[in-house]
């Protein structure tokens, strides 16, 4: 469906992607993680078509991203940026209906009310739709965007295309989370592409058919789940000791980070950052 070839993108004297590779695959949900300033939502951005990189080549469905009309592209893929700054006194349903814009020119409105209750359906909020969305909660406001690109890609039979997420996790309880995953995994399942960038690594181990993991632009590892998230890895990119195992009841890899120094002496050959060192990284 999506294919990356190479990808480079510099800025200011520094390489933001460096010789970057990835496919999303139709029926499949794939995952980018990395630590902060990896690259991530540069990735994204070059996915959805909305920075052209230096080098390489971005396909989508065979053709090359820049090749796609912005109503096309609107059509075949959607995009859930990490941050929102709607501040106009819409409805919840208004903002989600916005994923319609795109399908205007077909005046359908019946298919356009289905896409817009059945996205509201599957972020739980009906009860929230008449609601502005101004005096929405931060969570309550990433579930509104979510059911936004989710109506977008409602076609006639079902969700058609590419859903691009970034960070859609980051203000949701653990109820909204887990609803996340199964829309996403609906999604797959009728054959839908996901790209979403996440930070929870349990969250990706249990959502991601693939998982590609960057570093400082470049991809350090590419593969299933249970492949690529070892506490090695874990301790190598991100300097945090792990416990990582596979549960057979859950169907899916556990990512536990070690919070507390001294504790899970066993979870990887590496001691946790000093508070120094976090700061430093964090300022970076």
């Amino acid at each position: 469906m999506l294919a990356l070839r190479n990808i480079h993108v510099r800025r200011n004297g520094r390489d933001l992607l460096a010789g970057v590779d990835l496919d999303v695959r139709a029926g499949q949900v794939t995952a980018v993680l990395g630590p902060n300033g990896a690259g991530k939502s540069t990735l994204l951005s070059v996915a959805a078509g909305t920075l052209r990189p230096e080098g390489g080549t971005a396909r989508l469905e065979g053709r090359a991203l820049s090749g796609h009309r912005p109503l096309e592209l609107a059509r075949r893929r959607a995009v859930l940026p990490q941050r929102e700054s709607l501040e106009f006194g819409f409805t919840v349903e208004q903002v989600v209906a916005m994923g319609r814009i795109a399908f205007a020119r077909d005046g359908n409105p019946a298919l356009d009310r289905e896409a817009v209750a059945l996205a509201l359906e599957a972020v739980d909020m009906q009860h929230l739709a008449a609601n502005p969305y101004t005096q929405l909660s931060g969570g309550e406001r990433q579930r509104a965007q979510l059911a936004r690109v989710l109506a977008q890609l409602h076609h006639t039979g079902g969700p058609q295309g590419l859903l691009l997420l970034d960070e859609p996790s980051s203000a949701l309880d653990l109820s909204h989370q887990r609803q996340l995953v199964l829309a996403m995994r609906r999604l797959a399942g009728a054959g839908c592409g996901v790209l979403v960038i996440l930070h929870d690594l349990g969250l990706a181990a249990a959502v991601a058919d693939e998982v590609l993991v960057l570093a400082e632009g470049r991809v350090r590892a590419c593969s299933t789940p249970e492949a690529v998230l070892t506490r090695e890895l874990v301790a190598d990119v991100y300097n945090v000791p792990a416990l990582v195992r596979q549960d057979a009841a859950l169907g899916h890899v556990l990512v536990q980070p070690v919070w507390r120094e001294g504790a899970g002496t066993g979870a990887a050959s590496v001691a946790a950052p000093t508070q120094k060192a976090f700061l430093a990284a964090a300022a970076e």
